[in-house]
């Protein structure tokens, strides 16, 4: 059970009436793993109802900490904090983050589409409640005028698509809003945008503010001059506390920040906007396919003609590249070095099989007295026959164990070569995400030994008993036996009928369990604060308890990368930097209809 659990609601406390006067008394505390690091030293400070607190400092002053501590993602080592005079450890969890409206400084959106995105704040919304929270936080506009508008998808290979940062900040202030939170929880929400976006951002956190009580750890001044108290931290402690007229007016270390300017981070990157992660999606450009024009929509969500930003993500359904025929011909060819450990493990499985349907044979006497005469030569066979499937079994199980463990090694060694030789766009799809990828390494590879491995033993076994059952029938019994054999091609059309339409659907799903794990893994916090840990496991739960590892595996050993390494001229002169673009034309893998550069 972990030290901090949702689901123990047993004899916790669930507030009637949430005034939000929260108090920190006397707290310190260390992260789990920086012990000998104190985050926190004996923090105090009382955060009044309906109250605007800001929160400065240098960065490791504490500032982050103390929103997590208010999300109960960790406890304090030492001291407490009240909400409404109760142990924040005696609140019932999930009520109590169902209260919390959290920002955080990178905006995280996940697969699908934004109205399902705005509505992990609150699950069960209605269209109307996902509209009205993205006009407060001034997303509105710009998602109206996207072609789908609020049901457009965006692959979460990048955090939310073609998306600008601001706009991606205005959804998840939109999501935080969506539950009218009682407490507002911005930390540093506005630190990684340009700013152009940040402005954008600070109206819609402005609107956010009213009316409720708000805790913003600040990265630039214009989030923190309006603060009705601004605390000032170093290591762990309050060295100023006031206004922003106040501690101006004393000029001590609040005053040396703004005189220095809040630490910022690089304003603008030098990509153009129409590069891969860019802000603003297209400069307004004329499709070289006579497929329409293609307007900006820029950071405030104008935009002019068709757009085709729904068209940008490609879907994931196309993830199966090109069926490979005879899978297990190719395991058994990387698995010739062992062909010996196999004829072994195919000898021995034949063996069981037939010794399976050799017991029959045994029992065929019906008279009684017959059977009670012959059961000293009765029980000898039936010892006999176990002795030879025990050594089978444990011939078998080595023969195919050996196979499996080398061709594991050999596939993962040879899929990792090959997608290591991979052109940089074939990662920009969706289903070549590092954690698709580490899957098929990590989970996927080590299952192909059950193809030439039990697998194969099965397949054998049951054949072999096949066979043998229709001879023995035959031998005793041909019209017994020939109405039992028009049933077995039903069986046989059947099952494959079956593992056909199984197949069909498991290759995309585990790639979507894949990306799906690692989506929430790297945006754990996020998760957290939106209690959305039950719906991410409910998605997991019907996408990657299945998996066809061996041809998903396959396609990718197979694939020929557009850019080979290896190939093309070698200048016999040394290369003196002189590089001439000549009419170059240009889009990305997963954004054909977009041309960046013409």
């Amino acid at each position: 059970i972990p030290p901090i659990d949702k689901m123990a609601n047993d004899e916790k406390v669930r507030l009637s009436t949430l005034q939000c006067d929260i108090v920190f008394e006397d707290v310190s505390f260390t992260y789990p793993t920086r012990p000998d690091v104190l985050v926190l030293d004996h923090f105090s400070w009382h955060l009044r109802p309906g109250q605007n607190l800001a929160i400065v400092g240098a960065s490791g002053s504490g500032k982050s900490t103390l929103v997590q501590l208010l999300q109960r993602l960790y406890d304090p080592d030492s001291g407490r904090i009240t909400v409404d005079g109760v142990d924040l450890r005696d609140l019932d969890l999930a009520w109590w983050r169902s209260c919390l409206g959290v920002v955080s400084q990178e905006p995280t959106l996940f697969a699908g589409s934004l109205r399902k995105n705005i509505c992990l704040g609150k699950p069960n919304a209605t269209l109307e409640e996902v509209e009205a929270a993205a006009k407060l936080a001034h997303a509105h506009d710009f998602i109206s005028r996207l072609p789908e508008a609020y049901e457009t998808v965006f692959v979460a290979q990048d955090g939310g698509g073609v998306m600008s940062g601001g706009q991606k900040q205005r959804v998840a202030i939109a999501r935080a809003l969506i539950r009218d939170p009682k407490l507002l929880l911005l930390d540093e929400a506005t630190s990684a945008l340009d700013t152009r976006s940040e402005k954008a951002v600070q109206v819609a956190l402005d609107e956010a503010r009213k009316g409720r009580t708000t805790v913003t750890v600040a990265h630039r001044l214009s989030t923190v001059r309006d603060a009705d108290v601004i605390l000032v931290m170093e290591r762990g402690r309050v060295v100023e506390a006031g206004s922003h007229e106040e501690l101006m007016v004393r000029a001590g270390v609040y005053a040396n920040l703004v005189m220095r300017g809040l630490k910022e981070k690089e304003d603008e990157s030098d990509d153009d906007s129409d590069d891969d992660n860019a802000g603003s999606i297209i400069r307004a450009t004329q499709q070289d396919e006579g497929k329409g024009d293609l307007k900006e929509l820029d950071e405030d969500g104008d935009v002019e003609g068709k757009t085709v930003v729904s068209s940008l993500s490609e879907s994931v359904d196309d993830i199966i590249v090109k069926k490979k025929p005879n899978t297990l011909l190719e395991l058994l060819r990387l698995n010739a070095p062992e062909k010996w450990y196999l004829v072994l493990g195919c000898i021995t499985s034949a063996l069981i099989g037939g010794t399976q349907a050799a017991f029959v044979i045994i029992f065929l006497v019906s008279d009684p007295q017959t059977r009670l005469d012959r059961t000293s030569v009765i029980c000898g066979a039936l010892g006999g026959l176990v002795a030879i499937r025990l050594i089978c079994y444990t011939l078998n199980g080595y023969a195919f164990g050996v196979t499996g463990s080398r061709l594991t090694t050999r596939c993962r060694i040879l899929l990792f070569e090959t997608i290591l030789k991979q052109e940089v766009g074939w990662f920009d799809k969706p289903e070549n995400q590092p954690g698709a990828l580490t899957g098929r390494l990590a989970a996927d590879v080590p299952t192909l030994q059950n193809m030439t491995g039990r697998r194969l033993a099965s397949v054998l076994e049951v054949f072999v008993f096949i066979v043998a059952s229709l001879f023995i029938s035959f031998l005793y019994s041909w019209q017994i036996a020939l109405v039992s054999l028009a049933y077995l091609p039903i069986l046989v059309i059947a099952g494959a009928f079956e593992m056909q339409t199984w197949s069909a659907e498991v290759t995309q799903k585990s790639v979507k369990g894949a990306s799906l794990a690692q989506e929430v893994f790297s945006a754990s916090k996020t998760v957290c604060a939106l209690q959305a840990e039950g719906y991410f496991a409910d998605n997991y739960a019907s996408q990657a308890l299945l998996s066809h590892s061996a041809k998903a595996i396959f396609e990718i050993i197979h694939r020929h990368p557009h850019l080979q390494p290896d190939h093309g001229d070698f200048p016999d002169r040394p290369f003196t930097g002189n590089v001439v673009f000549n009419n170059v034309r240009f889009r990305y893998p997963t954004r054909r209809q977009v041309p960046v550069l013409k």
